[in-house]
């Protein structure tokens, strides 16, 4: 089992990976393509700089993605907001006419009416006509509609969240789209995308999942800000000889808690000891980013708290009360040496 860290300027190792290791599971084409951020389904290149909307024709610079999802944003909020309302590998071969419920096909250009009941109209085009841009396991499959890239079939009467893995009954796709809803605040159609590093992962429910591997059993489990605690239930039902006693009793699991202590109702900071009154993760998240410089969870190991490592290369404490502290008792010991 393989592990990837999702960065968007690096998108190009996980297409090597597929190519390398699963070339079976790609077409000819998509073995050959060069372009692999979301933006790019909405547009042709042309040239090796000149990028043109196929929504609207217009022509842009292709430097770097920013541009055509700035284009996207301002023009074209259906890009992002108006989704056909069907499975992502179905909707890449497919562009969304503006304002209309109509989608061409990006192979022929073939029409087809969007239609919530018909949605089997779209794939069975791509099997007839584009067989050689299917896997065979795409070729295969039955489900069609958006909520599917969320969930598994179970039996007849139920399917299993991919986000939180709870078995949700159903009889039809309403029931599916409640929970989404109600619980993982996902009202629709998500872009094609992985993380955008310009956009604040916790905050954007509708950004494609991560998918991670516990490294005691292979277990995959969906990254959710609001469920992390799935993790932490999961080692301690199937590896409690993984966790120490006081593991096993913790309720934090945000990397925040890595750099702060909670004693009733106050919460100090590990680094610097300033308490804080609010427990709210996005007052912790700033005061780590303007005091501490720390925009997110470290690599190493968690902060022993008995210990100050502050001469770790990623943090930057500089003014900071205790630091002086420390460089005026180096220049004392100088002095007597």
């Amino acid at each position: 089992m393989i592990n990837f860290f999702i960065d968007i300027r690096h998108f190009h190792i996980l297409h090597k990976h597929w190519v390398e290791k699963h070339p079976d599971k790609l077409t000819e084409e998509e073995k050959k393509e060069v372009k692999f951020c979301w933006s790019w389904y909405y547009f042709t290149l042309k040239g090796d700089s000149i990028a043109t909307c196929n929504l609207c024709n217009k022509s842009h610079r292709s430097k770097n993605t920013s541009n055509l999802r700035s284009h996207l944003k301002i023009m074209h909020k259906e890009a992002a907001h108006n989704l056909i309302p069907v499975r992502r590998w179905i909707r890449g071969h497919y562009t969304k006419l503006t304002e209309s419920d109509k989608a061409t096909c990006n192979h022929c250009n073939d029409h087809f009416d969007i239609l919530i009941r018909h949605l089997f109209i779209l794939h069975k085009h791509l099997v007839e006509a584009h067989p050689d841009k299917l896997t065979e396991e795409e070729k295969k499959e039955v489900k069609f509609f958006w909520i599917w890239d969320y969930f598994n079939i179970k039996n007849d009467a139920n399917a299993i969240c991919k986000i939180c893995e709870t078995t949700v009954r159903y009889t039809r796709a309403e029931n599916l789209k409640r929970h989404l809803k109600n619980i993982h605040k996902i009202l629709g159609p998500s872009p094609d995308s992985a993380i955008n590093n310009e956009s604040n992962l916790y905050n954007d429910a509708n950004w494609d999942i991560q998918v991670i591997t516990c490294n005691h059993c292979n277990d995959k489990y969906i990254i959710e800000v609001r469920h992390l605690h799935i993790l932490h239930q999961h080692l301690v039902e199937a590896h409690p000889d993984k966790l120490t006693d006081e593991e096993k009793k913790e309720d934090k699991f945000f990397w925040c808690w890595d750099y702060f202590t909670l004693k009733g109702d106050s919460i100090t900071c590990n680094l610097c000891y300033k308490s804080l009154k609010s427990r709210y993760i996005s007052n912790l998240k700033k005061h780590l980013k303007i005091r501490h410089k720390i925009f997110g969870p470290s690599p190493d190991s968690t902060i022993n708290n008995e210990s100050n490592s502050y001469n770790h290369a990623n943090w930057d404490i500089s003014g900071n009360r205790l630091q002086r502290k420390l460089i005026k008792d180096v220049r004392k010991i100088n002095r007597l040496m």
